[in-house]
């Protein structure tokens, strides 16, 4: 029965995440071709640096909220009204920081406007409730409450942005989404649990807030890894540099996506070997690598031909320079295909904390790469220094997983797919007149055909990725 709630909860909260996340893409494309690589820019450059001042706000309790609340659900609403009073008084130094930074940073007038319009949206941050949700197991209302988010901004954006002079309404529209999402929640929590007004128990305030810092300092480690680029590339290059930049980020974004969701329903499976040894799931593991590489190297090859084609029917001319980022951000994405299979190794063998470490030496590294590339090279010095970091997480990733936990193999896979995306570039060479869509399917298609052939694949393997992916699925070998 428990297996069955687990289930059914992951099932509801993956078919929301998906449909919120379709909702985003379509809102990004629609946004770089109506507002163009400037306004884009702006909003890519406003909401990345806004993503530092929401970490105030969130102190960790998105992540950690969940586990307390799960612990003492008859005291949610004491806790809920505690976390966010204390989240309203986070306000205030989140919001004086972002003043701060406007203040200091010599940014145009639109661009400065912008970004203090989205720091209202922090007061709204402050009161949401998805982890309260998450830690009552009501995953429906969390996927709907993204749903409504992304609905209201698609709806605002198709409807009334369409010129680059329209910028300035894409925060209010973003502040109305958000709003309705929260209002959402809040009645929900009214409705099933109780009061909603905040309170300041400081003598619970200080219980929770060593639990809820940790995962603080790990979202603040990825945050760095994942967008302080696009912040420096906007401060030091423009907000039309940023737009473009951006505008790559958000394809390779897509099969990001995909290998995540991959991986956090690998997870089950592989942390039974925590108890029985690496070997007990060794199968299992060098049928991922297999059928992961296969992957990474097939949307790398493909991407890297079709790069100028794809950019250009995505967004447009405007973004043309993005086609030579996108190139060396899905080397990138390569690279992190291999490295999340030992991060995930890592924490399901119980070592978060050496994979904390890794994860808070790279962004160093990356913050560092980026301020000695971006003067020097622009959008692909931003694109180098990603590299330059996934690069450092898989050996650094692969060596403690050798030296902590067994031997995994990380280059054995690469033959037959390497062999397979050759008639797959052959056949994009070959096609060179075709509309770019016709040239993905056909080019992918010969791809997965000759997968099948070298015995790269096989049915089997197919049903195992299924089982995979289907919630509650334990995956043995």
């Amino acid at each position: 029965m428990r297996a069955h709630v687990i289930s059914r909860n992951f099932a509801i909260l993956s078919a929301g995440q998906v449909v919120s996340r379709l909702f985003a893409f379509a809102i990004t494309i629609h946004l770089t071709r109506s507002l163009q690589a400037e306004g884009f820019g702006i909003i890519v450059f406003a909401t990345s640096v806004l993503a530092y001042a929401a970490l105030i706000v969130d102190c960790g309790f998105n992540a950690f909220g969940p586990i307390e609340v799960a612990r003492i659900r008859p005291d949610v609403s004491h806790l809920v009204r505690n976390v966010v009073g204390l989240r309203l008084l986070l306000t205030l130094a989140a919001f004086g920081a972002l003043a701060l930074f406007v203040w200091l940073v010599p940014l145009d007038r639109i661009t400065a406007a912008i970004l203090l319009m989205y720091g209202f949206s922090l007061v709204i941050s402050a009161v949401q409730l998805e982890w309260v949700f998450s830690g009552l197991e009501n995953m429906r209302l969390v996927a709907i409450s993204e749903i409504v988010d992304q609905a209201i901004l698609a709806a605002g954006v198709f409807a009334l942005v369409h010129h680059p002079e329209q910028v300035v309404r894409v925060p209010l529209i973003y502040l109305l989404a958000k709003l309705g999402a929260a209002v959402f929640l809040i009645a929900a929590f009214r409705r099933q649990v109780g009061s909603f007004r905040p309170a300041f128990d400081w003598k619970q305030i200080r219980r929770v807030i060593p639990g809820a810092l940790p995962f603080a300092g790990t979202t603040v480690v990825s945050m760095f890894s994942h967008n302080f680029d696009i912040v420096l590339v906007g401060l030091t290059l423009g907000t039309a540099a940023a737009g473009v930049y951006g505008a790559a980020y958000r394809v390779i974004w897509v099969p990001t996506v995909l290998i995540t969701a991959y991986h956090v329903a690998l997870r089950p499976s592989l942390a039974r070997g925590y108890l029985l040894g690496l070997e007990s799931v060794s199968g299992l593991l060098k049928r991922s690598m297999r059928l992961s590489t296969a992957f990474a190297v097939g949307v790398v090859v493909g991407g890297f031909l079709l790069a100028d084609e794809i950019i250009l029917f995505l967004f447009g001319t405007t973004y043309a320079a993005a086609a030579l980022p996108f190139r060396v951000l899905l080397i990138s994405f390569a690279l992190l295909v291999f490295s999340r299979k030992y991060r995930l190794i890592l924490t399901c063998f119980n070592r978060q904390l050496v994979d904390l470490r890794i994860m808070a030496l790279t962004a160093m590294l990356n913050v560092a790469g980026n301020f000695l590339l971006i003067p020097r090279y622009g959008l692909l010095g931003a694109a180098l220094a990603t590299l330059i970091s996934e690069l450092a997480i898989l050996l650094l990733t692969y060596a403690l997983t050798r030296v902590l936990i067994g031997h995994v193999p990380l280059g054995r896979f690469l033959l037959k797919p390497f062999l397979c995306s050759l008639v797959m570039a052959a056949v994009i060479v070959l096609t060179p007149s075709l509309h770019v869509l016709a040239r993905i399917l056909m080019a992918g298609s010969a791809y997965v055909v000759f997968l099948f052939l070298l015995k790269v694949v096989s049915r089997n393997e197919i049903e195992v990725v299924l089982a995979a992916l289907k919630p509650g699925t334990v995956i043995h070998d």
